[in-house]
């Protein structure tokens, strides 16, 4: 009877973290999870790898000892657990001064030379080509978002956090030395493609490798990151310096970036899923901040078991040839997908991006004078503030 309560509460804890997948964009776990759960067949299946996992002999001398339930109360922040996750939030601070870098840069180009071969020299309108430069990280983001998947399933986590600050960087550099429309638009794009990526593979990075009791905290992290690189592209802006001066500033934090990422580990669920059995036990062992312990140990075999699961699922989906539009009809993913859409959508429609991107030009054409850039911190700092009210 014990067994069988605590297999529930497995599966229970599965089905929280379905939910878990879609908040942090899990896009390929998500979908073959949620597909388990459809099938009668894999819920069989379910069973039996709970079955497996208790009748572990370790695992039932933990369960024994009570160390099982204690696991996922321990609230503690291994050092590296702490620093993965704020490497991995980092690239959303990146985006945010992308974002904060297109207000001062907008004003700064019509008014210095910049206005010569950027305005004067194309034969677009000036307003087409303010409009262009502002455009064009969002659609670009956009494209890189789609694209982060394949990426991330094949490449890794950590490689691709690596990967996404090379087009930080040239995009940046692009930016620097842009004497032409077309190096500013490149450097924009290219910019705004590393966004994209950040988006998925910082959350998902995060997911997979903070435990359960702090995910919720620490997955915040990079949204309260984003608020926070907006706040800090503002107050740089301040700095009297024109628009190459600054992409040159924004240049310095993806190099840091890259520096940082390449001394975190890799995601150990996705290593498993890879059978890479070993190195997924010493990314785990780094994360939790210990060589071998009894609490990394049954964490490991639950962390098996899940990803069994999960490769089950993804065999019998392809058996059962069930596509993308199978999956769609399915109310269990187009129900929160429509609400989390629905959300986005509203958020995009308020125009706090569009307020962002304007901000300076709106404050400069209002004669604010010489509190033209209070207001512009002042934005930034309540965007930011409230990220932290939400987090605490």
């Amino acid at each position: 009877m014990h067994t069988a309560t605590i297999c529930m509460h497995r599966i229970i804890k599965f089905f929280r973290q379905i939910h878990a997948c879609i908040s942090y964009d899990n896009t390929h776990t998500m979908t073959t999870a949620i597909c388990s759960a459809g099938c009668s067949v894999t819920v069989l299946a379910i069973f039996r790898a709970q079955s497996a996992f208790l009748n572990n002999p370790f695992v039932s001398k933990m369960v024994e000892k009570g160390s099982y339930s204690s696991l996922h109360q321990s609230t503690r922040y291994p050092w590296l657990e702490m620093h993965a996750t704020v490497v991995a939030a980092f690239s959303f601070l990146c985006t945010g001064l992308l974002r904060a870098y297109t207000s001062p840069a907008i004003v700064s180009m019509k008014a210095g030379e910049a206005n010569v071969f950027l305005y004067n020299s194309s034969v677009l309108h000036h307003t087409h080509i303010t409009s262009l430069i502002a455009a064009t990280p969002p659609f670009a983001s956009f494209l890189g978002t789609l694209l982060s998947g394949p990426v991330l399933h094949h490449l890794g986590r950590q490689k691709t956090l690596v990967f996404l600050t090379l087009p930080h960087i040239f995009g940046w550099i692009s930016i620097g030395f842009g004497y032409t429309l077309f190096l500013v638009v490149l450097g924009r794009a290219l910019t705004g493609f590393a966004a994209g990526f950040a988006t998925a593979s910082a959350q998902l990075y995060v997911s997979e490798c903070v435990r359960a009791p702090v995910r919720g905290k620490l997955g915040f992290l990079p949204s309260m990151m984003l608020a926070l690189g907006v706040l800090l592209g503002f107050l740089i802006s301040v700095v009297d310096v024109n628009w190459q001066q600054l992409a040159f500033l924004m240049l310095v934090f993806p190099l840091i970036l890259l520096l940082l990422s390449l001394s975190i580990p890799e995601s150990p669920y996705w290593l498993l899923m890879r059978g890479k059995k070993e190195l997924a036990w010493r990314s785990l062992c780094k994360l939790r901040g210990s060589i071998e312990t009894d609490m990394t140990r049954l964490e490991f075999c639950d962390m098996e078991s899940r990803t069994e699961m999960t490769l089950k699922a993804v065999v019998e989906r392809r058996r059962n040839n069930q596509g993308i539009c199978t999956l769609i009809k399915m109310r269990s993913i187009w129900y929160p997908a429509l609400i989390a859409g629905g959300l986005m959508t509203l958020q995009q429609l308020s125009g706090a991006n569009a307020i962002i991107n304007y901000c300076s030009l709106i404050l400069k054409e209002a004669h604010t004078g010489n509190a033209e850039m209070l207001y512009v911190g002042r934005f930034g700092w309540i965007r930011f503030s409230k990220s932290i009210k939400i987090l605490i």
